[in-house]
């Protein structure tokens, strides 16, 4: 008898996510290889869960939108994250493939089957939630997957 094993059902890839030292800087680099132009936000996160405890941050986000694939560069700008673990693990580089959906917790249930929960959560109230686990078992790896689910575009962008 063969034993069937759960799928997760993402959706296409929607953005490559870089957690760098400075936003700034980056931008200048990438802007003198003709990457842009850029849309750049400072945001606070309240109320997220981070290895399963309370945590707030502040991010300095950077996105390069696609097509095929837009970019996101990260920056730690207050608090205890996932970015800043990896900054200090690994140094800059690309931390996360991020998936847009519209069935965050279907998703999140399917990987929950796997016995993989969310490793740093949280959101935007009526703007955008967001999760991200584990790509592959072995958290050192660094890469992990967001999930993203948007409910409201008032620029038009996440």
């Amino acid at each position: 008898m063969t034993q069937s094993i759960s799928r997760v059902n993402l959706p296409a890839v929607g953005e490559i996510g870089l957690v760098v030292r400075d936003v700034d800087k980056t931008i200048e680099f990438y802007g003198s290889c003709g990457l842009g132009p850029w849309r750049i936000k400072e945001m606070d996160f309240k109320g997220c869960v981070y290895n399963g405890k309370p945590c707030d941050c502040r991010l300095k986000l950077a996105f390069l939108d696609g097509p095929p694939v837009s970019i996101e560069l990260v920056q730690v700008v207050e608090g205890e994250t996932p970015f800043s673990e990896f900054l200090r693990e690994k140094g800059e580089g690309v931390q996360h493939l991020g998936f847009f959906t519209n069935d965050l917790k279907g998703i999140l249930a399917g990987f929950a089957k796997k016995g993989i929960e969310p490793v740093f959560s949280g959101g935007v109230p009526n703007v955008a939630d967001f999760a991200f686990v584990s790509a592959v078992q072995n958290k050192a790896e660094g890469l992990m997957f967001e999930l993203v689910q948007i409910y409201h575009h008032a620029d038009g962008h996440h």
